[in-house]
């Protein structure tokens, strides 16, 4: 999984967040909203070489597809489905 840092400049402060931390609420929250796990699959698919063709993981200015497949927000979006389904099961 990824992690989040936050480094300042000229000072010697790194806040690492590591995913185990915000992952599960951060796909809480996105399984509360169908219309954003649509639209994250319908973009999010691979191209004929395995890349993503998401705006977000193309090369800035280029729109060349950069990030492997399926990358962060499509496995996001299938995480938040997994999610609905077992709220949908366990109700």
């Amino acid at each position: 999984m990824y992690a989040l840092y936050t480094l300042y400049a000229f000072g010697a402060t790194v806040n690492l967040v590591a995913a185990q931390d915000w992952w599960p609420g951060l796909v809480a929250q996105v399984a509360t909203m169908p219309d954003v796990i649509d639209g994250l699959l319908e973009e999010h698919v691979a191209d004929e070489f395995g890349r993503c063709r998401g705006r977000a993981c193309t090369a800035p200015g280029y729109g060349t597809p950069l990030r492997h497949h399926p990358c962060t927000l499509h496995s996001l979006a299938i995480a938040a489905l997994e999610h609905r389904r077992r709220a949908r099961l366990s109700a």
